[in-house]
């Protein structure tokens, strides 16, 4: 989604291969995952309001969309 400006919002090191279908459940991933500050979002390190606004905004735009990390 490169084109359209969702590519590469905030970056997750170490992750495990997941797919998301819906904000609820990739929050709950990412607040989950975040052990030793592997999320970064801009200069920001570790899971943020920004990253949860950004799951939110991606999903209210595409209800059908997934998010993949892997």
């Amino acid at each position: 989604m490169t084109h359209v400006g969702w590519n590469d919002n905030y970056r997750v090191s170490g992750y495990p291969c997941a797919v998301h279908h819906n904000a609820q459940e990739a929050i709950e991933f990412l607040e989950g995952f975040d052990d030793n500050n592997k999320i970064r979002c801009g200069s920001k390190r570790g899971m943020c309001q920004e990253i949860r606004d950004i799951v939110i905004n991606f999903f209210n735009e595409f209800p059908n969309g997934t998010i993949h990390y892997g």
